[in-house]
C-alpha cells in the first residue's frame, strides 16, 4: 500500500513539474532570452523548444547520466509514453492485483512491473507484440 501511495505521489509530482516547466516565461511577465535561435517570437508556442529539439536536449542529459549513446537515449525516452500508458491501463483494469511499476535504468534498462499474484500471466496480454515486450 505504501508503494502504491508513493508511486501515485511520484506521478502527481512529475506531472506538476512538467506542467510548471511548460509555462513559458513570457506568460509570467518576463521576457525570455534568445537561445541559439530557437525562439522566434513571444507567442507561447514559439517559446518552447520544438518536439525533436526538446527530445534531443533530454537525450543528451540522459546520455551523460546513464552512459548510453544518443540513439539509445532517444529510444528509451520515447518508450516513456508507452510505459505511462501501460501503468494507467494496469491501474484501471488490474486494480485488485497491480502493485505498481517503475523504470530501472541500470544495470540494464528494464520496466519492473509488480502484482500481488500472477504477474507474468497478467502482464502478457498488455505487452505482447508491443514495444515493451522485450524490456519487462
Amino acid at each position: 500500500m505504501r508503494r502504491i501511495k508513493f508511486l501515485s505521489m511520484s506521478v502527481i509530482f512529475m506531472l506538476l513539474v512538467l506542467a510548471v516547466s511548460a509555462v513559458p516565461s513570457a506568460v509570467v511577465g518576463q521576457e525570455p532570452p534568445p537561445r541559439d535561435g530557437i525562439l522566434v517570437g513571444t507567442d507561447a508556442e514559439d517559446l518552447l523548444p520544438l518536439g525533436e529539439e526538446a527530445l534531443i536536449q533530454d537525450a543528451k542529459m540522459y546520455t551523460s547520466r546513464f552512459g548510453v549513446d544518443l540513439d539509445e537515449a532517444i529510444r528509451r525516452l520515447k518508450l516513456q509514453s508507452e510505459i505511462g500508458d501501460l501503468n494507467a491501463e494496469l491501474a484501471a483494469k488490474e486494480q485488485d492485483t497491480f502493485a505498481g511499476l517503475w523504470i530501472q535504468h541500470q544495470p540494464e534498462y528494464r520496466v519492473i512491473v509488480r502484482f500481488t499474484r500472477n504477474g507474468g500471466v497478467t502482464t502478457q496480454p498488455y505487452i505482447e507484440n508491443g514495444p515493451l515486450a522485450d524490456i519487462i
